[in-house]
């Protein structure tokens, strides 16, 4: 934990605090935002990663993808959100994915709405799964080039993305790639409450149930929010 800074290691603890004594019904959440440039520079050389193909999966797949670990309604709904989702497999077997949106996204973890803006030039990506057997190989780099590829095919300038606070190794693989931090989001929640307080717009926001959820729009203009 001291690698997450005071203020971090003591949001965990608090955490790890409130579930306990709430049952699981009260935890506090706090997110990272970043922005990448699309389309920059890839990160695999072309001679590298042969044995890994990545393919765009449908909607209509949404049964046959048992390695996915998630549940069958989160996926659904993130395709229902208008979701991307490039799969690697390695010799045929499932390596990992990487998930975006090119327009607003609902978080599946806590009450919030992303907005990318402009809308045409700018994506959300999420959920970057990599398989624990093949995480020191080449499949993230891959999974990333690809969609990197495929968003700037689009028009996309650039993606943005959040990384919860308590990740550290996530949060030094999206450094590593370039991207910039642009803000932080911390949720408290108990039951159907929430109250977030944030960095970017709109800053505090408490919702009851699905009443007053927040929409953080964050406007990407020459290079910066």
């Amino acid at each position: 934990m001291s690698e997450m800074g005071l203020l971090d290691t003591f949001i965990k603890i608090v955490h790890l605090l409130l579930a306990k004594i709430t049952f699981g019904k009260g935890r506090i959440i706090k997110y990272a935002f970043f922005a990448q440039p699309v389309g920059i520079k890839e990160l695999l050389p072309l001679h590298r990663g042969k044995q890994i193909e990545i393919r765009q999966i449908s909607a209509a797949e949404i049964h046959t993808l048992k390695e996915f670990p998630r549940e069958i309604n989160a996926i659904k709904k993130r395709f229902e959100q208008g979701g991307i989702c490039l799969a690697a497999y390695t010799k045929g077997n499932f390596s990992g994915y990487i998930w975006f949106n090119l327009h607003d996204y609902r978080e599946d973890e806590v009450k919030c709405i992303y907005s990318p803006w402009p809308e045409k030039e700018t994506a959300w990506d999420y959920d970057i799964y990599i398989k624990p057997s093949v995480r020191l190989g080449f499949v993230f780099a891959k999974l990333w080039d690809s969609a990197n590829a495929q968003m700037a095919k689009q028009g996309i300038r650039w993606t943005l993305s959040r990384i919860s606070v308590f990740n550290q190794a996530s949060l030094l693989s999206h450094q590593r790639i370039g991207a910039e931090k642009i803000g932080t989001a911390t949720f408290i929640c108990l039951g159907s409450l929430q109250l977030m307080l944030a960095t970017v717009s709109p800053y505090i926001c408490l919702s009851i149930g699905e009443t007053n959820i927040p929409k953080i729009i964050f406007k990407m203009r020459n290079g910066s929010t």
